[in-house]
């Protein structure tokens, strides 16, 4: 697939986004050992899979996370993607939050996953490029705490370069 099927937002900037953003989430694996400022730059495959449906995502995650975790594959991979009309439901969720039912969801074309992961309730949909990285934390000597603060702070100082306001919110990454 190409860049072009996976980014829609800005289509008569197209190019110069998906550039951005690509050059954002390989940053985003040239992780930083904690205390040291060097950047330790690693292998890792990305693959660009264009229009997907989630559930094919999700078994593709899975399978490299259990590869890897099994010693069966070394292989760190960044799946880059774009689902259909999708809400992800995770550990933490408050179905209370979900401010539609499962009928008006289906009329929508709405499909509903619940994963394994923290957090709430997240929507994916057409034009969003979703990125995934199935990575070897232990080999970059990180936990997923650091990570995931410092990726949001990398996509937050990206945005900035576009003029887009984001924030953290303490306690929540």
């Amino acid at each position: 697939a190409n860049h072009k099927s996976c980014i829609h937002l800005f289509p008569s900037f197209q190019h110069h986004v998906f550039t951005a953003i690509f050059d954002v989430l390989v940053i985003s694996l040239l992780i930083a050992r904690p205390g040291n400022s060097q950047m330790l730059p690693m292998p890792c495959k990305i693959a660009l899979l264009g229009k997907r449906p989630y559930k094919e995502v999700w078994e593709l995650q899975q399978n490299l996370q259990r590869d890897l975790i099994s010693g069966d594959s070394t292989d760190e991979v960044l799946i880059l993607c774009e689902h259909n009309h999708v809400i992800t439901l995770g550990k933490s969720t408050n179905r209370e939050n979900l401010l539609a039912d499962s009928t008006k969801l289906k009329e929508l074309g709405v499909s509903v996953f619940d994963i394994e992961r923290g957090g709430d309730i997240t929507y994916h949909g057409p034009g969003q490029l979703v990125g995934y990285p199935i990575l070897d934390l232990k080999k970059r000597k990180c936990d997923v705490h650091w990570y995931m603060r410092t990726l949001e702070k990398i996509l937050i100082d990206s945005l900035r370069e576009f003029g887009i306001d984001a924030l953290s919110i303490e306690g929540k990454t």
